[in-house]
């Protein structure tokens, strides 16, 4: 006689599900890390063109930096010429800060992209949406004849 002790037994613990809770766990991970990269992309840009837009609001900040790299102590004199060694300075300063914060920003959207990426059931899929969007321009180039592209 079988032993049928088994057949009345349901599983509580489900690993596909398990396995679905933790992809839609990592999207909305991945998308809160793409929402937040955007939100520093528009504060990035919203400070750029302010300082663009309105220059006399940004020069407070422009000669706080001066002071702070160095002042009037970085000045050049040359045959009865002075040139603002400090200002110059200040922004490479800014300007560097800008480019490290927007390259820091968008490796956080590349993250959350990733992240969808490799939580994501179908990989081929954004692959199918970026050649629906943008048309077969994007298609790859095709060899020519004798292996030069």
């Amino acid at each position: 006689m079988k032993d049928h002790r088994h057949e009345d037994w349901n599983a509580t613990f489900d690993m596909d599900s398990l396995l679905g809770l933790m992809r839609v766990i990592g999207s909305a991970l991945g998308l809160i890390t793409i929402v937040m990269g955007l939100f520093y992309v528009t504060r990035i840009f919203g400070l750029v063109y302010d300082g663009l837009h309105s220059p006399g609001d940004f020069q407070a900040v422009f000669a706080r930096w001066v002071e702070a790299v160095g002042g009037s102590d970085l000045d050049i004199r040359a045959g009865g010429e002075t040139f603002p060694g400090a200002r110059v300075l200040a922004a490479v300063v800014l300007g560097g800060g800008m480019l490290v914060l927007t390259w820091i920003t968008m490796g956080i959207i590349f993250t959350g992209a990733k992240i969808i990426s490799w939580t994501s059931g179908d990989r081929d899929s954004i692959r199918r949406i970026l050649r629906h969007t943008f048309g077969p321009t994007m298609e790859p180039a095709k060899k020519l004849e004798g292996g030069q592209s």
